[in-house]
C-alpha cells in the first residue's frame, strides 16, 4: 500500500489534520509511566509524533508510514520512522498505546487492519483510531 504523499501539501492543512490526533491522544487517559512502547501508525511527516514522546518520555516511540516521502520528512524532523504498510505490521508485545490518525481509511479491509493494531499477548491500554469513510461503507474501530 505504498502511496506517495507530498509532505508540504499535507502540512498545508495541518490544523485540520492535527485536531483529530490531539482529540485521540486526549482520550487515551492519564499517562502511565510504566508503558514501554507507544506507536504512531501512519505518522505522516512526523510533526505530531513528538507529542507521544512528550507524553510518555520513558517509552519507546515507534512511528511508521507507507509513503516513502512521508517517512523521509519524518526522519528529517528527527523522528525515527520506518516505511511499513499497516497491513503488514504486527505490534510488538510491549505496545501500550497505539494512535492512528490517518491510515486505516486507506485499508481495503478496515477490520483486518484494526485487528493488526491489537497485540496478541495482552490488550493495548489505549488504542484509538480515526477513520473517515472513503467510500459508502462506514469505518469503525
Amino acid at each position: 500500500m505504498s502511496t506517495s504523499w507530498d509532505p508540504a501539501l499535507y502540512r498545508a492543512f495541518d490544523d485540520h489534520r492535527s485536531r483529530p490526533f490531539l482529540d485521540l491522544l486526549a482520550r487515551v487517559g492519564e499517562p502511565d509511566p510504566a508503558l514501554t512502547r507507544v506507536v504512531d501508525a501512519g505518522c505522516g511527516p512526523g510533526h505530531l509524533t513528538g507529542l507521544l514522546a512528550d507524553r510518555w518520555p520513558t517509552a519507546t516511540v515507534e512511528a511508521f508510514d507507507s509513503s516513502p516521502d512521508m517517512v523521509a520528512a519524518a526522519r528529517a524532523a528527527g523522528v525515527d520512522a520506518a516505511q511499513v504498510d499497516v497491513r503488514d505490521w504486527t505490534p510488538p508485545r510491549d505496545t501500550g498505546v497505539l494512535v492512528s490518525n490517518a491510515v486505516l481509511q486507506w485499508c481495503p479491509s478496515t477490520p483486518r487492519c484494526c485487528a493488526a493494531g491489537r497485540p496478541r499477548s495482552r490488550p493495548v491500554r489505549g488504542s484509538r483510531c480515526r477513520s473517515p469513510a472513503t467510500s459508502t461503507r462506514p469505518r469503525t474501530c
